[in-house]
């Protein structure tokens, strides 16, 4: 049970930097300004290195040498687009959103989805890097305010949701047993005040995204709710497995 709690705070605390990563380089190939992305950057050694106590664990070779090896590209990449650009810099932005990529695919298939080897769900590498990405967006406003921020939290969040909806569908749909089984787990007061907490994020960053002149408090309270329901929910991803094997 503290391995599975560890493990549910070590995926809060990748999302922050793990999530402005791909950020970070888009606006970079984009021209635009992340400043507040940038300083999460610095969180990804630390939270490399806090994997150790996880893979301390009974696992395969294979296991930890993908692990290690995509932390630390992910800590190579976060260092060097700590600081803004002094020359382009477009052929490392794209290779590195490719390598961000397949490390994010393999860490959500290797640390998530091992806890549930029955889930066959091709989607869910981009369903984690879309939180992941909602995460820091999230705390990068909460840190610094954007003045035109428009649908910066509306764009990965809807997304996310929609990605959770469509497998959430097509695992019901098809309805076999190892799959749904990720699901029943979770069939608990926690799973659902996620949903909730999900939806009044979801409803308070649409109100900002399209109030011509919303309040001030809009923005911090729309990002404190993304930035809690992603959180929640990878606590939500981590911790049903203990119901499962207790």
């Amino acid at each position: 049970m503290t391995l599975h709690a560890y493990l549910a705070a070590w995926f809060v605390c990748l999302a922050l930097p793990a999530g402005a990563l791909p950020l970070v380089m888009a606006a970079d190939l984009a021209g635009w300004n992340a400043d507040a992305l940038r300083r999460l950057l610095i969180l990804m050694p630390p939270a490399a290195i806090a994997v150790v106590p996880i893979l301390l664990m009974p696992h395969g070779l294979w296991f930890c040498v993908r692990a290690i090896a995509g932390l630390c590209v992910w800590s190579g990449l976060a260092l060097a687009f700590r600081r803004p650009p002094t020359a382009p810099r477009r052929a490392v932005a794209i290779a590195g959103l490719i390598l961000h990529a397949i490390i994010g695919t393999a860490i959500a298939t290797d640390f998530v989805l091992g806890l549930n080897p029955t889930l066959t769900a091709s989607g869910f590498g981009l369903l984690f890097m879309t939180a992941q990405c909602g995460t820091a967006l999230a705390a990068a406003l909460l840190l610094a305010p954007a003045k035109n921020p428009g649908f910066l939290l509306l764009v990965p969040l809807a997304a996310w949701a929609f990605l959770h909806f469509t497998q959430y569908l097509i695992i019901w749909s098809a309805n076999q047993p190892g799959d749904i089984s990720f699901y029943l787990t979770r069939e608990a007061p926690f799973a659902q005040a996620v949903a909730w907490i999900g939806a009044a994020a979801l409803l308070s960053a649409t109100l900002f995204a399209w109030l011509r002149h919303p309040p001030a408090w809009l923005l911090p309270a729309a990002a404190g709710l993304v930035l809690l329901t992603h959180a929640a929910e990878m606590i939500w991803l981590a911790t049903p497995s203990i119901q499962a094997t207790s």
